[in-house]
């Protein structure tokens, strides 16, 4: 039977350069599984409600996103960014024009282990 997850790290491999995704953060979360085929973007999350963030699903952060985070006073967005990132998410795509991702997101993808 094939498994209905795919781990982070497959999406990171060779076989997926296509893709064009490369780890920025959170190795530890490579063995994260993706359980939920669709993406999700956080939109609101970033804003303390995190009741539609879905275990299980990739969360495509965007500019806007970032410009949102960068915004918020430092500890409310440390706040907003830690919980969501503890709901179960299983792994974090930053859009191609991101060109530095955000400190606090990378920092906060380490400590919990989401890459």
């Amino acid at each position: 039977m094939t498994p209905l997850y795919v781990e982070v790290r497959e999406l990171l491999a060779k076989v997926n350069a296509e893709l064009g995704l490369e780890l920025v953060a959170g190795k530890k979360g490579l063995k994260r599984k993706v359980t939920i085929p669709w993406i999700q973007k956080p939109g609101l999350a970033f804003a303390g409600m995190l009741d539609h963030v879905e275990a299980g699903r990739l969360q495509f952060v965007s500019e806007s996103d970032v410009a949102y985070m960068a915004r918020l006073p430092p500890l409310k967005a440390r706040r907003f960014v830690r919980a969501f990132l503890r709901r179960g998410v299983a792994g974090v795509v930053l859009a191609r024009a991101i060109e530095e991702p955000p400190g606090l997101l990378t920092k906060l993808c380490e400590e919990i282990g989401v890459s």
